[in-house]
């Protein structure tokens, strides 16, 4: 069975020299990518943006280059050319066919013609989500959706951009859709009407969890996004002079002056470390010799990085929300709801209190272990591939 991840800012994650940005999308799709290509059933590929000309595999794993970075009309397949030049002849009448993506659309369609997976796996609100599900259906291949953040699901993205339409499209005709909390689950239904199947993230944990007396610093690592809220962790760095504090942050795109911005403010805190572009194998190491995981963005799902922090031992101070009511329900992290005096209260008790915090480690590999069991989950995306797989060969 032939399964392609479409994860344009994957690349780094297989090549360390590369200086294009990941995220935690891109995170799950490497770790699941690699256990898949350790099965023989399974053949495995990426589509992404790239710093090669040529297709490559790394770890039994084939990387295609996006159709984002093929010229408009320097590509290789001539009918698709013309069809370009076609279509934008026509667009230029009319401004509603001149605003759709239709570069990106038939170029699209190349790219997955000459990958020809059975299931191409895509996740957050993009229109290309409809382009490839309309490409699958076409290909008579499977697309399954994945639901990795608030405005998969809220229909902001549907309100809010000019494509949104058609991003609609694709989650309502995808032929899977997977989500990794079951807050997302549910407001799916809600908004939607629409069921998804749940597989929660998962990582792989560390040999070693080492004791509070031996870690060094509060970490805080993320793209430099707005919505993150840098700021209030450089705001608590100031607060806690006798603390060391450690910023693990990658430029977002879009978003290049305010990297500059936070960075440049960083720079002038005492006993604050920032460190930029840090290759996700160097990643666990942070993680396992924080003190304490710092998260102040306002956002209220579980991503990759709780997960890290889980599975590290190490406990989770969050700023604005309960990821997913982990805290609530497994007790291994505290949440300010807003309040930065709150806030900056709770990182002091974990740090002062060592029975506290030594109660939160233990609550975070015990959470970790129970809902993100790796071999498990691995079982069931196996398990969903397939299942999915059978219903083609029957349809």
């Amino acid at each position: 069975m032939k399964v392609c991840f479409i994860s344009h800012y994957a690349y780094r994650l297989f090549n360390e020299n590369s200086q294009i940005t990941f995220g935690g999308n891109e995170v799950l799709y490497f770790l699941i990518a690699k256990k898949l290509a350790q099965d023989r059933r399974f053949g495995v590929s990426f589509l992404l943006e790239t710093d090669r000309s040529k297709t490559e595999t790394i770890s039994k794993i084939k990387l295609f280059k996006t159709s984002r970075q093929q010229g408009l009309i320097k590509g290789n397949n001539k009918t698709l050319d013309f069809l370009t030049k076609l279509f934008a002849r026509i667009a230029e009448r009319f401004n509603t066919l001149w605003n759709l993506p239709h570069q990106d659309f038939f170029r699209l369609g190349e790219r997955l013609k000459t990958i020809n997976a059975d299931v191409y796996i895509q996740g957050s609100a993009t229109y290309e989500i409809g382009l490839v599900v309309f490409w699958s259906k076409l290909f008579r291949k499977k697309c399954i959706f994945l639901i990795g953040h608030d405005d998969d699901v809220n229909q902001t993205y549907v309100k809010n951009h000019r494509w949104g339409k058609i991003y609609e499209w694709g989650l309502k005709h995808a032929d899977l859709i997977w989500c990794t909390s079951v807050r997302h689950q549910q407001l799916l239904w809600k908004n939607y009407r629409l069921r998804a199947t749940y597989i929660p993230y998962w990582f792989p944990v560390p040999k070693k969890i080492l004791p509070q007396n031996k870690r060094r610093q509060i970490l805080w690592i993320a793209r430099l996004d707005p919505w993150k809220n840098p700021e209030a962790f450089l705001k608590l760095a100031k607060s806690l002079p006798g603390q060391k504090f450690i910023m693990i942050a990658s430029t977002s795109e879009g978003h290049q002056d305010y990297f500059k911005k936070i960075s440049n403010q960083a720079k002038k805190i005492p006993r604050l470390s920032l460190k930029t572009n840090v290759p996700f194998s160097r990643i666990s190491k942070y993680y396992q010799q924080a003190k304490l995981f710092i998260d102040t963005s306002d956002y209220g799902s579980l991503h990759t990085s709780h997960l890290m922090a889980a599975v590290a031992g190490t406990p989770a101070i969050t700023l604005f929300r309960d990821p997913n009511d982990s805290f609530k329900e497994y007790g291994w992290g505290l949440n300010a709801k807003g309040s930065f005096k709150k806030f900056r209260q709770q990182v002091e008790l974990a740090l002062n209190q060592p029975g506290l915090w030594q109660e939160l480690s233990q609550k975070a590999i015990i959470f970790s272990k129970k809902v993100h069991n790796l071999d498990k989950l691995v079982h069931q995306f196996k398990t969903m591939l397939l299942n999915l797989s059978t219903t083609s060969d029957k349809s």
